[in-house]
Formats: structure tokens, sequence, C-alpha cells
């Protein structure tokens, strides 16, 4: 449309008008375009906030398996369950350890 269809001058005392069809015509496309932003702009909120809750779910369940795993692995470290491990494979404890001194003679192959 060009800008002369626009504003176009009066045929009394030389004044400007507005073509009112133009401007409300404009100013509809504007708000449709504004309102269909918002409702993108809110759609995104909502998912982003879908996509935190379900990771902080899975969060807090990696977080209760860890526990349980360390819970495990200290009683798999405990004291009795080491000394049951060590009955059943035969191991004895050891008495008195010899080491070689330095300055003993070691034949090499």
């Amino acid at each position: 449309m060009p800008v002369s269809e626009f504003f176009r001058r009066s045929k009394r005392k030389n004044r400007i008008t507005v073509n009112f069809k133009f401007v409300n015509s404009l100013l509809s496309v504007l708000a449709v375009i504004g309102v269909i932003y918002y409702v993108a702009g809110v759609n995104n909120l909502a998912i982003k906030g879908f996509e935190l809750q379900e990771l902080k779910n899975d969060s807090s369940s990696l977080q209760n398996d860890n526990k349980d795993f360390n819970i495990h692995i200290t009683s798999l470290k405990s004291y009795n369950n080491l000394a049951k491990r060590v009955e059943k494979m035969g191991m004895v404890e050891i008495g008195r350890v010899d080491y070689i001194r330095k300055d003993a003679s070691v034949a090499l192959r």
C-alpha cells in the first residue's frame, strides 16, 4: 500500500487525515502477532517446567540409589564380612615375617 494512501490531504483547509481502515488492520495484525508470541512463550515455559520436575525426580532417585550403594559397599568392607570370606578361602593368619636384608646375596637366573 503506498504511503500516499495512508495520509491524505482533505479538500478542506489543507488538513491531513488518517486512513483508519489501514491503521486498524495494522494494529490488528500486530495484536495477533503479539498474542501468538505470548502463547508460544507460555507454552515454552510450561514445557521447561515439566522437564525440570522430571529431572528433579531423576536426581532424587539417583541420590537414593547412591546412598543404597554406599551402604552396600560399607557392609562388604566390614571386618565381619571380610573375616567370613577369608575363612571360606582357606587363608590363615600370618605369624612371623622375615625380610630379605640388603646385604644378603640373591642368586639371579
